[in-house]
């Protein structure tokens, strides 16, 4: 999915211990931007998002087959923006996002992928949130908080354990405020990319998920960029970011096609990985190996 401007259905692929272009993959449901992006090994879920109208569709598909995905259950809210990418194997964790009136929400939900029905509550969180992103590793989900109150940007990051439910902590800060982050994760470390200040940014920041405290600096993106808070897909090893609103000059309507790469377990700058089918932002990534699984 995503937006170019025009919605998108499509679903790309890629291989993450290879390099190169994404392929087609099927289509969503419908074409929409704006949803969370939750994966276990086997499922892939996209949920919520706009197309104008703001929705609380799940869509699922499966990871070992191509082919289209198929609106099988609801969020507990119509939802554009909520953070996803944050879960386990066995639940996927979403928080905040916007209802269709334009408030932000401090809910925290979770769908369970094996019984694949609708989302359920899991607690709340310290604020109200709109653009954040979050990923997990085997105990722990964290978020980026986005912008609070528009247009209150924040660097907040809240935490909760994955498998009990209950209200987000305080985990730490990010190295700056801004939104529109994509989030990835190993099992130790969960990174966040880009963002807006509002000026776009290449900034990334990591942290250790086994202690409490605020994020370092990891490098830099090779472009600036945006408007990708549910982007971020990771092996035990690498993460891929793509696409995105930028300034840069390789875009289409200022956004981006690019897929870029990082070795978790080092620090530095991103490397090019290959291109998306299409230039977008709004999207939604995740992987079938990040940290939580």
């Amino acid at each position: 999915g995503g937006d170019t401007p025009s919605f998108l259905n499509f679903i790309n692929h890629a291989t993450l211990s290879s390099m190169g272009d994404a392929q087609d993959f099927g289509d969503l449901s419908a074409a929409r931007a704006g949803g969370a992006a939750l994966s276990d090994r086997k499922t892939f879920v996209f949920g919520g998002g706009y197309a104008p109208g703001i929705t609380n569709s799940i869509d699922t598909t499966i990871f070992a087959s191509l082919g289209n995905a198929v609106d099988t259950a609801d969020l507990t809210y119509n939802a554009n923006g909520p953070a996803g990418g944050a879960g386990n194997s066995y639940r996927g964790i979403i928080s905040g996002g916007r209802n269709p009136s334009g408030t932000s929400q401090n809910i925290i939900q979770y769908y369970t992928f094996e019984t694949a029905g609708n989302a359920v509550d899991f607690g709340d969180l310290l604020n109200a949130q709109f653009t954040g992103s979050g990923c997990s590793s085997s105990t722990r989900s964290v978020f980026s908080a986005g912008v609070i109150s528009a247009p209150t940007r924040v660097d907040n990051l809240d935490f909760v354990t994955t498998a009990t439910t209950g209200n987000s902590q305080d985990f730490g800060n990010l190295t700056t405020v801004r939104n529109g982050t994509g989030a990835l994760s190993n099992s130790t470390r969960g990174l966040w990319g880009g963002g807006e200040t509002p000026n776009k940014s290449d900034i990334i920041d990591y942290i250790t998920f086994a202690t409490l405290g605020n994020a370092t600096d990891f490098g830099d993106m090779s472009y600036n960029r945006a408007n990708a808070s549910n982007d971020g897909a990771s092996s035990p090893t690498r993460g891929v970011f793509s696409g995105g609103g930028s300034p840069a000059t390789d875009n289409d309507n200022s956004r981006m096609r690019n897929i870029e790469k990082i070795e978790i377990l080092t620090t530095g700058n991103t490397v090019d990985f290959g291109d998306l089918q299409d230039h977008t932002s709004n999207h939604g990534v995740m992987s079938n190996a990040h940290g939580g699984l």
